[in-house]
């Protein structure tokens, strides 16, 4: 919830214009704008998600495969050997495998 508070519109011009590509050096959005907003987007998706699964309701609807990638992909943003390692080292990919 944090980092989805900081990437708010509001401290867009103050922090993200500036900093956007210090902070996500990573990142393959067009402009820190689009950046912010997109990031943001993501942190919601994937704060939802966890509540779901913190309250223990069912997420089988989901797209959860998307979700992952969606994960993955923030990390990726902000450092690609950390991504890298979270390829290497997560087992979720093999439920997708198993999924009915």
């Amino acid at each position: 919830m944090f980092w989805e508070k900081l990437l708010t519109r509001r401290f867009h011009p103050g922090l993200w214009a500036a900093h956007m590509d210090d902070a996500f050096p990573a990142h393959v959005a067009n402009s820190p704008f689009e950046a912010r907003t997109r990031l943001q987007a993501d942190l919601e998706h994937i704060r939802r998600l966890r509540n779901r699964v913190a309250h223990h309701e069912p997420v089988f609807y989901r797209d959860l495969i998307g979700d992952y990638e969606r994960m993955e992909e923030v990390v990726r943003w902000r450092c690609p050997h950390t991504a890298g390692w979270l390829r290497r080292t997560q087992a979720v990919t093999e439920l997708f495998d198993a999924m009915p």
